[in-house]
């Protein structure tokens, strides 16, 4: 929480200096890469997720993640900017970005296909479960 505090005072001190309106504008949006992964492609791919091919298991997981926060990013830079400028709308974005760096480890481990056996199995379950939108599941996992 304190990582989150720390950055909506920065946010607050940058937005109050002497910027551009279009500069400030584009410091409420968050960073998001472009991918042009589409979820009917992890769909695809998903088809032979859990069934011993650990390379594809570590891609469709890499994949789906990557998808899940572009999307909330994208969903992000689309709401209003007084949306974005108010209190809980700078919490939300604090929060995002808080998310996608507690996330980059696990992408890095995804990336070099080093996730541990156990660890990679309850990824399998919880993204399989998401896959099928079974949430119930996928948060008893």
């Amino acid at each position: 929480m304190d990582k989150i505090d720390e950055e909506y005072l920065e946010e607050l001190i940058r937005s109050q200096g002497g910027d551009s309106s279009e500069e400030k504008k584009a410091s409420y949006d968050v960073q998001i890469t472009e991918d042009d992964t589409t979820l009917e492609d992890i769909l695809e791919l998903a088809k032979g997720l859990g069934k011993e091919d650990t390379i594809l298991d570590h891609d469709v997981i890499a994949k789906f993640l990557k998808l899940v926060t572009n999307e909330w990013g994208k969903e992000w830079n689309s709401r209003q900017e007084t949306v974005k400028r108010s209190v809980q709308g700078k919490l939300a974005s604090a929060t995002y970005k808080q998310t996608v760096s507690y996330l980059k480890p696990l992408l890095r481990m995804l990336k070099k296909r080093s996730v541990p056996s156990d660890i990679l199995n309850f990824l399998i379950q919880i993204t399989g479960a998401l896959l099928e939108r079974n949430y119930v599941q996928a948060s008893d996992s």
